[in-house]
């Protein structure tokens, strides 16, 4: 009987054991579903993506049941997800099939236009940026970096947005037939964005201009070069502010720590900020100065010392005597005149001015000795690299593509 009790009881402790533990494996699968849906972001309306949910796009994968968590690294151009996954964001790669027919089209017209955002999960944002392919891309390949052009763009500095977000711009009126528009939400709290391909097949508007004016809705230049300071964002290290007047950069990460307040602080004063020249921030383009350097070419002007050969009149030179006058020359004082022409050999110091040369340096980066060759099996993000007896910058992620194309990666330096 005791034994038969204890096998009861065991029985008894192994069900409540498997029941325990199959709880445990629901309340985690729960939790990770749930974590999974709260990772759910946001997607334009008639997107790729969208229309694949809806039905309209087929073969699609996926994505028809998650049109909203198309993200992957932000930061684009310059990081963000490669080239041939931009609109998969390396997640739902059916979308990167490229062709001219392979996805249904919204009809649009150049000019106005606003976009539209559904929010599905709520996050603090850096910028909503809008691009389009260019005059003469190529339906049929995958979409890279090269193909883009920024459109429109909106900056909302780390604001957290409502659950429908509407963002006006104006459409390039310049082309027509198939484009893709990508859409980019740059996300503030992460180092991720989504990402949201549109097919569309434009048409030019007769009753819109083919380039707005400066300042349009959306216009991606009507920032300038440098932010205003804003309370809610985060900088880091490099970022370079406007705030009352002066140009402040970060020297590590800060938010709503104001520049100017506090000298051991995060901001370092860079001087005064002239929105007239805006150049001037960048002094880069200054060296270029160095034509005005060769403004000593006006010490040159000690030809004008050389007037002291006005006395010498044209034909009054071939008089040598008056010069060599051994008797005026005996007035001390007067030779001593002719020693002030001598004083254009200070000008000759000019010589030294030649050193505009120097900044002229600015071409000595071209050395290749300081900055290391193109190697098309590197990544590149913003390096500096030599090529083809030139310096380039990369503007944003790439590999493989080799410095001089005008529309791609690299931008000269010299």
């Amino acid at each position: 009987m005791i034994a038969e009790s204890m096998q009861v009881r065991l029985q008894s402790l192994g069900k409540m054991m498997i029941t325990a533990l199959v709880t445990t494996l629901l309340a985690i699968a729960f939790f990770a579903f749930t974590a999974e849906s709260a990772s759910a972001h946001g997607y334009v309306e008639n997107s790729r993506a969208h229309l694949c949910a809806e039905g309209v796009n087929t073969d699609c994968g996926r994505v028809i049941y998650e049109p909203f968590s198309v993200e992957g690294r932000g930061d684009f151009p310059h990081e963000g997800v490669p080239d041939g996954q931009l609109a998969s964001a390396g997640l739902f790669l059916e979308l990167d099939e490229q062709s001219y027919d392979r996805w249904e089209k919204v009809d649009m017209q150049g000019g106005p236009f606003t976009f539209e955002w559904h929010i599905h999960a709520n996050h603090s944002t850096n910028t909503w940026d809008y691009y389009i392919t260019r005059e003469g891309w190529n339906p049929n390949e995958p979409l890279a970096r090269a193909d883009l052009e920024l459109f429109c763009t909106y900056r909302d500095y780390g604001a957290l947005p409502p659950d429908h977000v509407t963002n006006d711009c104006v459409i390039p009126n310049d082309r027509d037939g198939y484009h893709v528009i990508l859409a980019v939400w740059d996300i503030d709290d992460t180092m991720n964005a989504f990402y949201q391909a549109i097919d569309v097949n434009l048409s030019i508007n007769p009753s819109e201009p083919s380039t707005p004016e400066p300042g349009f809705p959306g216009d991606p230049d009507r920032f300038g070069e440098y932010d205003y300071w804003n309370t809610i964002k985060a900088y880091t290290e490099g970022d370079i502010v406007i705030h009352n007047g002066q140009l402040w950069e970060a020297r590590w990460y800060s938010r709503n720590d104001e520049p100017g307040t506090n000298p051991n602080g995060p901001w370092l004063l860079l001087g005064d900020y002239e929105p007239s020249d805006p150049g001037e921030p960048s002094d880069p383009g200054e060296p270029s100065d160095p034509g005005e350097p060769s403004d000593p070419g006006e010490p040159s002007d000690p030809g004008e010392p050389s007037d002291p050969g006005e006395p010498s009149d044209p034909g009054e030179p071939s008089d040598p005597g008056e010069p060599s006058d051994p008797g005026e020359p005996s007035d001390p004082g007067e030779p001593s005149d002719p020693g002030e022409p001598s004083d254009p050999g200070e000008p000759s110091d000019p010589g030294e001015p030649s050193d505009p040369g120097e900044p002229s340096d600015p071409g000595e980066p071209s050395d290749p000795g300081e900055y290391p060759a193109w190697d098309p099996d590197t990544i590149y993000t913003n390096e500096i690299v030599y090529h083809n007896g030139q310096l380039w910058q990369a503007k944003w992620w790439t590999r493989n593509q080799e410095p001089g194309d005008p529309y791609g990666p690299w931008e000269p330096l010299n």
